[in-house]
């Protein structure tokens, strides 16, 4: 489960990917109710076995069940769900994203976290040519990227801003910002 919103008194909004259909956006009718038999199941960054019905505008959540808990919400982490579903569109299902969305559980550090949506944006095909990294990060970065270094990377807060600001650069470069 990637991100939830409320709608309505009692109703939520929520985006999941899957391997089979990739993202989708389904509504938990009735969730925020005490009673609701939904509840506990449906928590941000778990994986989750779900029981879906179509609706006129979305999915409908019948019935829900908690494979393993959520990832805590920290900053890293909600971070890369804000750049998946900004990337991500409804009903196209991708088999490596959806393994990057798998092994992000067992992400643990920023570098984790960067490398991650680097690899996403090289599986959507976004991520420029070696040669044009430099004209998106520093030279340090990009030989990171390209596994030409393995120093200690992301140690201040000036790297990890100079690294999303390279990956603003290439989304806008692409039309995705």
């Amino acid at each position: 489960m990637l991100a939830a919103y409320d709608r309505g008194e009692a109703d939520r909004c929520i985006t999941f990917f899957t391997r089979d259909f990739g993202r989708v956006d389904a509504v938990a009718k009735g969730l925020r109710v005490i009673s609701s038999k939904l509840r506990g199941h449906l928590t941000l960054f778990s994986r989750v076995r779900l029981l879906l019905t179509p609706g006129k505008e979305y999915w409908r959540i019948l019935d829900a069940e908690t494979k393993d808990g959520g990832l805590p919400p920290e900053a890293p982490v909600q971070d890369f769900v804000n750049f998946l579903l900004a990337l991500t569109v409804s009903g196209v299902p991708d088999s490596r994203i959806w393994e990057v969305i798998i092994s992000m559980r067992g992400a643990k550090s920023r570098e984790d976290f960067f490398m991650n949506k680097i690899y996403v944006l090289e599986t959507l095909g976004i991520l420029p040519a070696q040669e044009k990294l430099k004209y998106f990060f520093s030279p340090r970065a990009c030989a990171y990227i390209v596994g030409m270094s393995r120093d200690k990377f992301l140690e201040n807060e000036e790297e990890v801003l100079l690294i999303a600001l390279g990956i603003k650069k290439i989304l806008s470069a692409n039309h995705m910002v």
